[in-house]
């Protein structure tokens, strides 16, 4: 038995499969794992009197990595995992090995060919983000559906984006500057996720801010009036027109760059849905509003 295990691994060198010991010291393992914020589980109301649920939530997330200059990555960890966002409870996003001083990044985006599955995702719901495609820019990264109640008047929403939002230095604050990971250590960082700020009209991520009647008007003034809100009845509406009176606050960096309600919720509000951890440290992101 032993000679027959010596002689697979000979024959695997000649392939290339048996690799040298990695030499490095053991590094820490980081458990990065997400979880969604009552109000997108539980439903919420919004400033403006409306009750809005979710009823299917899809993100896709991944591409984590730890990484700096003092950091040292056993392994970037390029693979996605497609969530959902209706599951309560903490939920597995990736899991990291490095050491030094280092800072978390990752990304809400497209999936990959074969993402990873969270609790609640199917097959399908896998396919309708993929897009049925290999084509990267067919996916999509986020699908949200949902309904929207006020005064016995009720409508629903169906949203999905191409858009990636990038998150990096997620483990820095004014008081510290990364986190040192040191050999055989283990710790979890968890990830918060928050579709409600979709419906944001303010800069500042309060509930308080929360507003739908845009979304409203969009099927109602400016689209089809199905009572059902579309992405592309979103981009119909113009920003100046939900701009009046401050019902909608734009922030000194977005003057003169959303156009319509679409750029302001994709733009805007987009970059912030998973852009704070639990603890409340906030990762950097920027912000796009163009596809």
């Amino acid at each position: 038995m032993r000679r027959l295990t010596v002689f697979a691994c000979a024959g695997g060198l000649l392939q290339g499969a048996c690799l040298p010991a990695d030499s490095r010291p053991v590094p820490a393992v980081v458990q990065v794992t997400a979880s969604t914020s009552d109000p997108a589980l539980n439903g919420f109301q919004t400033a403006d009197g409306w009750s809005v649920q979710f009823s299917k939530l899809l993100i896709s997330i991944g591409q984590a990595r730890v990484e700096g200059d003092d950091c040292v990555d056993y392994a970037d960890d390029g693979y996605t995992r497609i969530l959902s966002g209706l599951v309560p409870g903490t939920q597995k996003v990736s899991e990291l090995f490095g050491r030094g001083n280092c800072e978390l990044a990752f990304a809400v985006t497209a999936p990959d060919d074969r993402p990873a599955l969270g609790a609640g995702v199917s097959g399908s719901d896998r396919d309708d983000l993929l897009g049925g495609s290999r084509d990267v820019g067919m996916r999509r990264s986020v699908y949200a559906a949902g309904s929207a109640a006020r005064a016995g008047v009720t409508v629903s929403f169906e949203f999905q984006t191409a858009r990636t939002a990038p998150y990096w230095a997620c483990w820095s604050s004014n008081q510290t500057q990364g986190k040192a990971l040191q050999a055989d250590q283990t710790l979890t960082t968890a990830i918060s996720l928050a579709p409600e700020v979709l419906f944001l009209a303010q800069s500042t991520q309060d509930p308080a801010n929360l507003r739908f009647q845009a979304f409203f008007d969009a099927d109602a003034v400016y689209g089809n009036h199905d009572a059902r809100i579309t992405a592309e009845e979103l981009a119909l509406v113009p920003f100046d027109a939900i701009a009046v009176g401050g019902n909608y606050d734009l922030g000194a960096s977005h003057l003169g760059t959303v156009q319509t309600l679409s750029d302001y919720v994709l733009g805007v509000n987009f970059p912030k849905l998973a852009q704070s951890l639990t603890d409340g440290t906030r990762c950097t992101t920027f912000q796009l509003v163009t596809e």
